[in-house]
């Protein structure tokens, strides 16, 4: 009986771990970098409604790869534009002179399981991470041929995490170079 009651206390769990992976790893492979935003709208019109705004329509918005990418060249913001869908994790995939650069998970307020399973997945992955450390924020950096991966992680003292991953192209600083 008491086996029972924790399986199916784990189940849960276990599920949402699951999910939270089979999301990332489906998602980070299906999209190539450079993609320009017309073929991406056509390869992702059957995954809902995505929201388009510019960081000039939203001043409030923040990206840290964006910030990047405007402290490189500022007259570069003009040429962003963000596609966002809605859901867990809420997704926002950039694109820079109509080309994606760059996408953003933000999960928000996540549980121990859920940390545990998203960084399983970027591990299998991407390998490795490098990891810095700051009181309660983490980066973990991930690398690979084509992708660079940053996994923010600001944990509260109940153990859940406020959580972004920023997925970009190990390429970017040459894509936008090229494109000018």
């Amino acid at each position: 009986m008491k086996k029972t009651i924790m399986i199916m206390m784990f189940l849960p769990s276990a599920m949402l771990f699951f999910l939270a992976a089979a999301a990332l790893a489906q998602e980070n492979r299906a999209i190539p970098w450079g993609t320009t935003m017309s073929d991406f709208k056509k390869a992702q019109a059957d995954k809902g409604e995505f929201i388009e705004f510019t960081p000039r329509d939203n001043p409030d918005y923040k990206n840290k790869i964006m910030s990047y990418i405007t402290a490189i060249d500022e007259k570069l913001i003009s040429e962003i534009v963000i596609l966002r869908q809605r859901g867990i994790p809420e997704k926002d995939f950039l694109f820079v002179k109509g080309k994606l650069c760059t996408t953003l998970e933000d999960w928000n307020m996540i549980d121990e399981d859920r940390q545990a399973g998203i960084m399983n997945e970027l591990k299998r992955q991407y390998g490795e991470p490098s990891i810095q450390k700051e009181e309660n924020f983490y980066i973990n950096s991930f690398k690979s041929p084509g992708t660079n991966v940053l996994f923010y992680m600001l944990k509260q003292p109940d153990g859940k995490a406020k959580c972004k991953v920023y997925y970009y192209t190990s390429k970017l600083f040459r894509m936008l170079i090229l494109d000018n």
